[in-house]
């Protein structure tokens, strides 16, 4: 827009369009601006600066419309939904909230045909949704022990205590590797 129009006259409209860019966002901004080369060009002012920022405004006004973000069903509710089983691998990784979540549904306790249990879910804004817990989904949990590795925290005693828990040691020969896999 600087190219457009002199700055020290224009400079009441320069900061009006920096303040609503700053409080109200982009949008309102690209419109304020848009609407200025909409009288610009009306008046007569068909410089070629004054049609590039008119033309810039419209692929940016477009390009906006066509982002769209909405809410897609990850593999947690994919899998509550279908009854498959689900491997949460380096659990102890997981961010703090992330583990609340996995707590409010490990205490559920098991869904069974005659005593349905539902997972619910907040989408941003809105009212929460309750995603019926099929019957057959079982959640797995993998970790490394805490002391392994600076990132690795230990794992919550509330949520740990909802797990069957089996140390596996460090499998380094392949005849151990290869009895694992075949019988189980």
């Amino acid at each position: 827009m600087d190219k457009t129009f002199s700055k020290k006259s224009n400079a009441a409209l320069a900061a009006h369009v920096d303040k609503v860019a700053q409080k109200k966002g982009g949008a309102k901004a690209l419109a304020i601006v848009t609407e200025t080369c909409k009288k610009a060009l009306a008046a007569g002012r068909e410089e070629e600066e004054w049609m590039k920022l008119a033309q810039e405004c419209k692929a940016a006004t477009e390009t906006k419309v066509s982002l769209r973000f909405e809410f897609v069903e990850g593999q947690l509710l994919t899998a509550l939904r279908t009854g498959a089983w689900l491997v949460l691998d380096e659990i102890n990784l997981a961010p703090g909230d992330v583990l609340q979540r996995i707590a409010g549904l490990l205490e559920q306790g098991a869904s069974t045909e005659e005593s349905p249990k539902y997972f619910e879910v907040h989408e941003a804004g809105g009212a929460g949704v309750k995603i019926p817990i099929h019957p057959d989904f079982r959640l797995f949990a993998c970790m490394n022990p805490s002391h392994l590795g600076p990132a690795k925290k230990p794992l919550p005693a509330g949520i740990r205590a909802r797990f069957c828990e089996y140390y596996v040691d460090e499998v380094v020969e392949d005849a151990d590797l290869i009895q694992l896999v075949t019988d189980g």
